[in-house]
């Protein structure tokens, strides 16, 4: 008989399931997907086989939404022990450039910052930042979307795995490290070590945006879950008391309907 060990999600259900040759992981959603769904998390599944940093697709139902992946034994979450940041913020940022690099499959959604903001119905200040940081795009990249620090899973060797591509798809390529940054909780040395291991020159003010964005876009994603609140505005006054650029930014966004680069970035 196969063992079974099951893992809560916010909208699934992960069931381990041991058979003779190894380990999947069967993904049950609470809710039937719909067909655009379905169509989304399969490619998301893709891409995290093709780059060889997510588990190995084994079989998806389209119409359930039913999902079966490897195991990723001997692997743990970055959210269940305790790691040297510094290091797991060098190996993620070359996990990244090389995931940004990569030809993206058919069927990885382009996303929009204002139609998700605008979807989970932040506060207009925030739907203006979403705004000004589409406006000013200038590329679009395979992106996992979500890094929190339970889908990021390390092995005994080292080496970084990423889960829950659900999220996956063409975005800014701000968006994955300032979610990085973000959630996982880096100081401003370990986020150099980030940035510096991905190795492209990318904008601090437009990543201090961004970053500003997700914990909006999160806080409003935690409470359509019930989930607890409590550190949104204390991650948003940290931010705002530390880079006095978001706050010359912030104010202009609350002051003006001008929204060129120009008056928001200096």
């Amino acid at each position: 008989m196969p063992t079974l060990e099951s893992i809560i999600g916010g909208d699934h259900e992960i069931v381990r399931v041991e058979i003779e040759t190894g380990a999947v992981a069967f993904r049950l959603p609470h809710h039937r997907p719909d067909p655009l769904t379905s169509t989304v998390r399969f490619a998301g599944a893709l891409l995290g086989e093709v780059s060889e940093l997510g588990p190995r697709l084994r079989a998806i139902d389209p119409a359930s939404g039913v999902m079966v992946v490897d195991w990723i034994d001997g692997a743990t979450a970055l959210a269940e022990k305790p790691r040297n940041k510094s290091a797991i913020a060098h190996s993620l940022g070359a996990v990244l450039r090389r995931l940004h690099t990569l030809e993206h499959p058919d069927g990885l959604p382009h996303v929009s910052l204002v139609s998700l903001a605008h979807s989970l119905q932040v506060a207009p200040l925030f739907q203006k930042i979403a705004l000004i940081l589409l406006q000013t795009q200038t590329e679009s990249c395979p992106s996992h979307g979500d890094l929190v620090p339970q889908n990021i899973i390390v092995e005994p060797s080292g080496r970084i795995r990423l889960i829950d591509w659900d999220y996956a798809g063409m975005h800014d390529p701000c968006w994955d490290l300032a979610y990085a940054i973000q959630e996982i909780g880096l100081s401003a040395t370990e986020a150099q070590r980030l940035l510096a291991a991905y190795g492209r020159p990318l904008r601090a003010e437009r990543l201090l945006l961004f970053r500003v964005l997700i914990i909006a876009i999160n806080a409003a994603w935690r409470q359509a879950y019930s989930d607890a609140m409590a550190n949104y505005n204390t991650q948003l006054a940290a931010i705002f008391a530390t880079h006095p650029a978001v706050q010359i930014a912030l104010k202009t966004l609350s002051e003006t309907s001008d929204l060129t680069t120009r008056r928001l970035i200096p």
